[in-house]
């Protein structure tokens, strides 16, 4: 983190015990601190297309619509054991390609 700033030049000459400034931007990706509207639906797709590609993997309907959602649950776990693939690891795969 970078040192910390005085409000102002005045500022601090004029209180030698202020309490120092900081200027920081905070990017929460994730959700963690704030939810908000997530990746459109598209990335998603296109990151599942990615991944499936990258696998050389050509699916069903019924077992692309268990792979599509967008968190890892039972449904997805479903469809990776319907192609025999590490559910963990798929899902690790398509969430590279959908950043």
């Amino acid at each position: 983190m970078s040192r910390p700033t005085p409000r102002s030049s005045d500022d601090a000459a004029d209180v030698p015990d202020a309490e120092p400034t900081y200027r920081v931007v905070l990017f929460d990706m994730d959700g963690v601190l704030v939810e908000g509207r997530g990746a459109d639906a598209s990335v998603h797709d296109r990151a599942l297309d990615d991944a499936l590609a990258d696998r050389e993997l050509d699916v069903d309907a019924e077992t692309r619509a268990l792979l599509s959602g967008y968190e890892y649950d039972t449904d997805f776990a479903t469809g990776c054991r319907r192609l025999g693939i590490d559910p963990v690891e798929f899902y690790g795969l398509r969430e590279q390609y959908s950043t």
